[in-house]
């Protein structure tokens, strides 16, 4: 069954094109019929459908069955179109031919229009497939002829040119358009030929008949000579009588045989001149070529040799070796493969055994001239021997890398240089640093009975051993009898000098000129080099067996545990320190888990960081601390260590171990010492910030409660902000910048400052307590809150002022009227003798005594500034010297400093003396003594004071003498509180007693 044929049925009525479709696939099994019940419904198939030919109505509405086949034939002109109506008339049939209708056929009432329709459908399509074909053979004919690799020519009875292909236009250089333009075939071939080319077109023409085959030339529009082979048939073109001319180029071919002539000319020259054996023979053995190296190598000529197969006899005596290449032969030419690499011993026409190294390839077909095996060879004695020569120096090196000292070394390489070798003039020299010569090591028995005992060298000389040593290279005489020396090296003529790196040189002789060549300083230098790494060998070890020593002493010297691990934790090795560190002997844990040894509480920290260090192998260190069991049961705290790369030794890891059971115990007092400091800080009564510095301000780091009770910030607010931002008020921000500075800088300051508290602004004493635990910038602030104290002071400065003034008052304008009374009463006194100018002069005198007092009383009064630590004795005794009596006694109980304004100290001690003369008599004692810290206490033994308001004596006047002022103790109140000190009359049975307390002392 062929392909299916796809139908396009249009037709406006339903009913109608399904009735068609059944009846067409019953008539033809390859119809496929798709149905479209309007022209646009199948314009829309034909858009996405292959459809071989379309069957349509004419009346289907408002476009007709003729419109419908003109847009067909706009997209789609050669598909078959059968108009297919029930409105038939010769008008309809006329107008679709004029539209390019294929078939034309009227609806009838019958089932025989369907056979028709189906017998028309397949007729359109079976057409339009016989024109697609014709058409394609035609253009592909016309394609073959045009694009065919031959080139081609159709030219006129007198060689006008008619047609070209492409073929033709690239060998004659023009194309078709060109030269149809006028141009004749001749015009193109080369004048030699030309008449003989013409003859040939005319007789094909003419006759009407081939001309045979021939050979011509062809010179092209470019002028490049080209030779071709063709013929000349007859043909008709365009209706008239003309000739093709079907022809090849073969240039390439002429060349490419001259080129295979200058070829075999120079491959018979490389034969010939080859540096290596080639020879062909055929089956029967016999000589096909024999080059000059064959002839130079085993002395047989080529033409003694060639056509013959006496070269077998000659070259491979013995019939064994004979049998051998004959055979080596026959499997090549009956196998067809090459064989490389075998070798053979040839013996020469001058009885020489030569080591030959052989190619053999088949020649069977390649040449008519030659038919056989063609053979390579080269001459590879002297490399033969060289290769044993290498293999014994190979089986000696075993035993010079197991020399124990550079004698033994200097003795093999003398000896193989001799019995390996063959060079019977060696002689090793050592170089001796200290000396910076070259002494010899080793002579062969040759050297010693040719030139006796050789010389030392000095590396500085200019001799060719100093050279060879100090440049590390190589030197060879043809005739060291040229060297110009003091040293005598006859019978010597030739020489190698070879350097045996920084141990030495070998020099290795020959009394005939000339010997030595380059492969002899290659051999011979192979020896040298073995007996270089062994001396480098020796250093090594002997510097391996140092290393091992001071390895040794170290691992016996640490006080660190040094181990060998297994990834399993199986101990390998452990160093003696494991003794003193955990009481073991250094194998009793060699076998165990270290593992079990860990306390149970760090034993799953210790194998995860174990196994962790094992996977990364980055080449980091791995570290952990953990408890380790001693040998009396007791733990000990360890830190050990290993590196986590693959660069371990394969028994395992090896780990170091310290005890850190000291800086454990040391951590742990010092957590302790923390949360003591904690708690101290926390519970500190003063207000207190932890600071850190962050870009030159400090920030908060830690508040205590005090801070927070005052400031109004709790920590959680303060940390991390700048102090300054949080308790510095706006106007004493540069003091609190210049504040900063002077403590990043690292001084230490004790200074008022003005700072915002929760109840307002208030007056701090600022102590900063730098911390000596990091190098950062941190520490500690105390805010010591004087507030009151300052406004005290500011208030007795005030009060002080007021008594400043009350002074003046008093020395200014008390005094003056007083001099004058006194002045006056001494005048009286002249001018008369009366009974009341001596009561006037008391009186005067009380009066001064009341002035002195009184201003005493007010200057006693301000603040002290500048105190001292001063010793009580020494000032009681110098009041007592100044004021008290003969009878008068002062005991000091405690013997002790108190920090004063020592003059005002003395006006108080003063004032307590007399007061106590006064009142107690002239043989009074006074006692001073300390009841407690800051607690100084002053007793007399006299009467005492009578009252019921002890505090009364203090008030400035108050007496319970006629006579006396009522400021003496005053004065002592007032000088106390300038100290800021308190003072009290005490209890006591007899006398008078002061407590003054808040003195700072020191013993």
């Amino acid at each position: 069954m062929g392909s299916s044929v796809r139908i396009l049925h249009v037709d406006d009525d339903a009913g109608f094109l399904e009735v068609t479709a059944d009846l067409l696939a019953d008539e033809n099994e390859r119809f496929e019929v798709v149905s479209a019940t309007g022209p646009e419904q199948g314009l829309a198939v034909l858009e996405t459908d292959c459809i071989d030919c379309v069957v349509s109505d004419y009346d289907m509405g408002a476009t007709d069955g003729i419109e419908f086949l003109e847009a067909i034939r706009e997209r789609y002109p050669d598909l078959p179109f059968i108009l297919f109506t029930g409105k038939g008339s010769e008008e309809i049939a006329s107008e679709a031919i004029r539209a390019g209708v294929t078939d034309y056929l009227q609806k009838e009432g019958n089932l025989d229009q369907y056979a028709l329709l189906a017998n028309r459908i397949d007729n359109a399509v079976t057409a339009r497939e016989a024109n697609r074909t014709s058409e394609r053979r035609t253009e592909e004919y016309e394609t073959l002829i045009e694009n065919a690799p031959v080139p081609m020519a159709v030219v006129s009875d007198n060689g006008v040119i008619l047609y070209l292909n492409t073929s033709a236009e690239d060998v004659l250089g023009v194309t078709a358009a060109e030269a149809t333009a006028g141009e004749t075939i001749t015009d193109f071939v080369h004048p030699g030929d030309r008449d003989e080319q013409r003859a040939a077109i005319e007789h094909a023409v003419d006759a009407r008949e081939p001309t045979a085959t021939r050979e011509f030339r062809l010179a092209t529009v470019e002028g490049d000579g080209r030779t071709v082979r063709g013929s000349v048939v007859p043909v008709t073109f365009d209706s008239n009588p003309a000739a093709q001319l079907v022809f090849t180029d073969i240039t390439a071919q002429r060349e490419r045989e001259a080129e295979l002539r200058e070829r075999n000319q120079f491959r018979e020259a490389i034969i010939q001149n080859a540096n290596v054996w080639i020879s062909v023979i055929d089956e029967a053995a016999n000589v096909l070529v024999w080059n000059r190296a064959a002839t130079e190598i085993s002395g047989y000529d080529a033409q003694d040799m060639l056509g013959s197969d006496e070269w077998l006899e000659l070259l491979y005596p013995d019939e064994a070796d004979r049998q051998e290449v004959i055979d080596h032969s026959t499997d090549i030419l009956r196998q067809g493969d090459t064989l490389e690499g075998y070798e053979t011993t040839i013996t020469t026409a001058d009885g020489d055994q030569r080591r030959i190294h052989w190619d053999a390839h088949p020649l069977q077909g390649v040449s008519d001239e030659y038919n056989g095996v063609i053979s390579v060879g080269w001459d590879i004695t002297e490399q033969h021997q060289r290769a044993e020569q290498l293999r014994l120096l190979h089986d000696g090196t075993r035993k010079l890398m197991e020399a124990t000292d550079r004698e033994t070394v200097a003795d093999f390489t003398a000896d193989a240089a001799k019995d390996i070798l063959g060079y019977d003039y060696t002689a090793v020299r050592f170089v001796e640093p200290e000396d910076a010569v070259l002494e010899p090591a080793a002579l062969t028995p040759e050297v010693r009975d040719a030139l006796g005992d050789r010389p030392r060298y000095s590396l500085d000389g200019d001799s060719p051993h100093a050279q060879v040593y100090t440049n590390d290279e190589r030197l060879r005489f043809d005739n060291v009898q040229e060297i110009d020396d003091v040293h005598d090296r006859e019978p010597i003529r030739s020489a190698m000098y070879l350097p045996m790196g920084d141990h030495g040189v070998v020099t290795i002789c020959d009394p005939e000129p000339g010997v030595f060549d380059r492969s002899d300083i290659e051999i011979a230098s192979v020896l040298v080099a073995n007996a270089e790494a062994a001396l480098d060998r020796l250093e090594r070890r002997q510097e391996i067996t140092e290393v091992k020593e001071r390895l040794q002493s170290f691992l016996r010297g640490t006080t660190d545990i040094i181990a060998l691990v297994a990834e399993d934790g199986t101990v390998a090795y452990h160093n003696p320190a494991v003794d003193p560190v955990l009481g073991y002997d250094p194998d009793a844990l060699v076998g165990e888990s270290v593992f079990e040894y860990v306390h149970p509480d760090d034993r799953d920290n210790v194998r995860e960081q174990f196994r962790d260090g094992l996977e990364q192998a980055d080449g980091g260190i791995q570290s952990v601390e953990f408890r380790m069991r001693h040998a009396d049961g007791s733990w000990v705290w360890l830190e050990s260590q290993f590196r986590t790369d693959d660069q371990q030794p394969p028994e395992g890891h090896v780990i170091t171990s310290r005890d850190i059971s000291e800086r454990k115990t040391q951590e742990q007092r010092l957590r302790e010492e923390r949360r003591r400091f904690s708690a101290l800080f926390e519970n500190f009564p003063e207000p207190t910030v932890s600071y850190a510095y962050d870009d030159g301000v400090p920030h908060v780091s830690a508040v205590n409660d005090a801070f927070e009770e005052t400031f109004g910030y709790d920590e959680a607010t303060a940390l991390g902000q700048p102090i300054d931002d949080l308790i510095v008020p706006a106007k004493k921000a540069q003091e609190a910048k210049e504040i900063d500075r002077r403590v990043k800088e690292g001084d230490l300051l004790d200074r008022q400052v003005r700072r915002r508290t929760a109840d307002g602004q208030r007056v701090f004493n600022f102590r900063n307590i730098p911390s000596q635990s990091t190098a950062a910038v941190e520490g500690f602030a105390v805010y010591n809150d004087i507030n009151a104290r300052v406004e005290r002071e500011e208030r007795l400065e005030r009060q002080n002022e007021h008594l400043d003034e009350f002074a003046g008052i008093i020395a200014h304008d008390l005094r003056n009227p007083l001099n004058v009374a006194q002045t006056r009463t001494e005048l009286l006194a002249l001018d008369c003798d009366s009974e009341h100018i001596s009561d006037l002069e008391r009186a005067h005198d009380r009066m001064e005594t009341l002035l002195e007092e009184t201003l005493l009383l007010a200057r006693q009064g301000e603040m002290v500034s500048d105190t001292e630590f001063v010793p009580v004795a020494d000032v009681l005794q110098a009041c007592h010297d100044m004021v008290g009596t003969d009878e008068s006694t002062v005991v000091v109980e405690d013997d002790v400093r108190i920090n004063c304004d020592r003059d005002r100290v003395k006006q108080l001690f003063e004032n307590l003396i007399s007061n106590a003369i006064d009142h107690g008599g002239p043989d009074v004692t006074i006692r001073v003594g300390t009841g407690g810290e800051d607690h100084l206490y002053v007793e007399d033994d006299g009467p005492g004071i009578d009252t019921n308001d002890p505090d009364k004596l203090f008030e400035p006047g108050y007496t319970t003498e006629d006579e006396g002022t009522g400021f003496g103790l005053a004065i002592v109140s007032r000088i106390s509180e300038a100290h800021d000190w308190n003072v009290a009359i005490a209890e006591t049975d007899g006398g008078l007693k002061l407590d003054i307390t808040g003195v700072e002392m020191s013993r």
